[in-house]
């Protein structure tokens, strides 16, 4: 097998007995899945390994946006992460789709560095260089 996937799906029980799927997937507003789904398969080029996950902060099924990376979108095994995530909310008894999560840019020169080695000029600071001690870090 050339892809691989992940699968989010739904267990219920009816008599006592486990049942898979359901229609419990919401994909409305998605012009790339089919409006309603029993589960959610991700599949993906072998060994890309997007994220799916639970994100318990934000109450949220999350995933990785793929992409094909040779641009031939009927080939799932061509399908890799871009960087942009996607999510799954739950809101009136269904996972219900959201296209984009993450919306915030970080403008050019703003990136948050820690410690940055570079002064306000962009001339290395040498002091910056030198190993860290525990005590450094408050600084």
């Amino acid at each position: 097998m050339v892809s691989d996937r992940k699968i989010i799906d739904i267990l219920s029980f009816r008599d006592g007995q486990p049942v898979f799927g359901g229609p419990l997937f919401s994909f409305k507003n998605s012009s790339l899945h089919k409006a309603s789904m029993d589960r959610y398969v991700m599949e993906y080029k072998k060994n890309a390994s997007p994220k799916l996950s639970f994100d318990t902060s934000m109450n949220l099924i999350i995933f990785e946006h793929l992409i094909s990376e040779t641009g031939e979108p009927q080939k799932k095994y061509t399908y890799i992460p871009d960087g942009d995530y996607e999510g799954l909310e739950w809101k009136d008894g269904k996972w219900v789709y959201i296209e984009k999560i993450f919306n915030q840019v970080t403008p050019e020169g703003q990136e948050p560095v820690p410690h940055p080695i570079l002064d306000a000029k962009g001339n290395i600071d040498e002091s910056k260089l030198s190993p860290r001690r525990p005590e450094d870090d408050g600084k």
